[in-house]
């Protein structure tokens, strides 16, 4: 079984001001882990590894979406990547930002100038309302890489709405500017008034028991 995210974000203020060359320093994509993994616990400590697409395919808020079906993202366009993810350790709070924050996997963001997000996002951010950037930035798709990986027998539990920066997963940005002292961090989050969400799971049966259930006659 594979499992993967497909999340869309919005902006803490509509229009922010900051992507200037040579004012953003990095970005990550924050998920609160709520410590809880989907089957077989005992092997949580094996490594993981994540990657985060870009989703080309809209979500809406008032759609359903079920577990089997699949949006569009660019398999070309990985706009992060985390690999040896231990989730027994990832338990632990985490120092960030000058204080201790509860447990989260954190991917690290490309968002030097020019990059595929650096230009999707301050694109979408000129945007003056949520609806224009949401079509702007449809946002992302989340995937384990290491796709149907034997021995890899669980999945993580992560909690997408939050209520304050770290327990909200999105995108943290981390940028400076003549008018501030120190880097500042802008937030695009999910927020599940507004945005949508769904995951998408994968089930190979090859070599199982369940596999003859399966095959059509």
């Amino acid at each position: 079984t594979n499992a993967g995210i497909y999340m869309q974000v919005i902006p803490e203020t509509l229009s922010p001001s900051f992507f200037s060359p040579g004012n953003v320093d990095s970005a990550i994509l924050i998920l609160p882990y709520t410590g809880y993994t989907y089957g077989d616990s005992s092997s949580s400590a094996t490594p993981q590894s994540f990657n985060v697409y870009k989703l080309t395919d809209p979500l809406y808020i008032d759609s359903n979406y079920n577990a089997t079906q699949s949006l569009a993202y660019d398999p070309g366009t990985i706009y992060g990547t985390v690999s040896n993810v231990n989730f027994q350790k990832l338990s632990d709070s985490v120092f960030m930002d000058g204080r201790y924050r509860g447990p989260m996997l954190r991917i690290k963001l490309d968002i030097s100038s020019g990059s595929p997000l650096y230009t999707n996002l301050s694109s979408a951010s000129s945007a003056s309302d949520v609806t224009t950037f949401l079509d702007a930035f449809r946002g992302v798709y989340i995937e384990h890489s290491d796709t149907f990986q034997s021995n890899t027998k669980s999945i993580p539990y992560f909690q997408l709405d939050g209520v304050d920066t770290y327990s909200h997963a999105g995108i943290l940005v981390y940028h400076h500017d003549a008018s501030t002292v120190g880097e500042q961090i802008f937030q695009y989050y999910f927020d599940i008034q507004t945005c949508a969400h769904y995951n998408k799971i994968t089930r190979n049966y090859s070599g199982s028991l369940a596999q003859s259930l399966f095959t059509s006659n």
